[in-house]
C-alpha cells in the first residue's frame, strides 16, 4: 500500500510540474499589439491577450463608450419569422476581430460589418441575403469572420447558412471579384449528398456554416 500511494503521489506531482511549466510557454503566443486578428486571438486559438490595462482593480470603473445597432435591425425579421415558422434567428454570437482600429463582425443574418473601434461608426455593411437561400439547417446565426492580408490586399472571409464561403474587401466591403464567382465559393461542390437545391427531411438546406474559417499561409 505505501508503495502504491507513493507512486500515485509521484504521478500527481509530476503532472502538476508539467502543467505549471507549460503556462509561461503558452503565454508567449496569442494576440499582439492590442489587436484580435483571429477568432481565437491567433490561429492556434489560444484566446490569450497580454493587455493588462484593465484588471480586477479598475474593472468597476469601466463605462460604455458607444453602442452599435446590429445591421439586422434594417431587415424585416418579423416577416421572416412568420414565413419560416420554427426557424430560430439568434442574436449576436460573433467574436469581433480588431485590425488597425477597425472591428469586423458578422450578425445573426450573416451580414458583415466594419466598425470604427474608437467611435462605433459603421464603415460598411455587406448583406449576402441569406434569407433568399432557403431555410438554414440549425437556425440563423454566425459566430464570426476571418481576416487575411498579404501586406497590401485585405480581405474578410465567412461562411453562410446556405453553404457559401464569401470574401469581401476589408476596406470597402465589396465582393472580391476573382474569388470564386464574384466573391463567393459554393461549398456544396464535391460534397456527397449535399447537392445544391436539394433539402433535408425538414425541408432545410443540406449544408450551412456557422463557425468562422481560418486562413493559414494564404490557404
Amino acid at each position: 500500500m505505501p508503495g502504491t500511494l507513493s507512486r500515485r503521489l509521484g504521478s500527481v506531482a509530476c503532472w502538476c510540474v508539467i502543467t505549471v511549466s507549460a503556462v509561461p510557454l503558452a503565454a508567449q503566443y496569442g494576440a499582439t499589439n492590442g489587436e484580435w486578428r483571429s477568432y481565437g486571438g491567433d490561429n492556434g486559438g489560444t484566446k490569450y491577450s497580454p493587455l493588462d490595462q484593465v484588471d480586477a482593480s479598475n474593472f468597476a470603473e469601466l463605462r460604455i463608450a458607444w453602442r452599435w445597432d446590429s445591421a439586422d435591425a434594417a431587415l424585416d425579421l418579423e416577416a421572416l419569422r412568420e414565413q419560416r415558422r420554427g426557424v430560430s434567428i439568434r442574436g449576436l454570437q460573433a467574436t469581433p476581430l480588431m485590425v488597425d482600429g477597425v472591428l469586423y463582425l458578422s450578425t445573426a443574418m450573416y451580414q458583415v460589418a466594419a466598425i470604427d473601434a474608437g467611435t462605433g461608426e459603421t464603415l460598411w455593411v455587406h448583406d449576402p441575403e441569406v434569407y433568399r437561400g432557403g431555410e438554414p439547417t440549425h437556425g440563423y446565426g454566425s459566430r464570426g469572420v476571418a481576416y487575411w492580408t498579404d501586406g497590401d490586399d485585405e480581405r474578410i472571409f465567412w461562411g453562410t447558412s446556405e453553404g457559401y464561403l464569401h470574401a469581401v474587401n476589408a476596406r470597402t466591403g465589396q465582393p472580391v471579384p476573382d474569388f470564386g464567382s464574384n466573391g463567393r465559393v459554393d461549398l456544396t461542390e464535391g460534397i456527397p449528398r449535399a447537392t445544391r437545391g436539394e433539402n433535408n427531411y425538414q425541408g432545410r438546406n443540406l449544408l450551412g456554416v456557422k463557425s468562422p474559417p481560418v486562413v493559414i499561409r494564404d490557404i
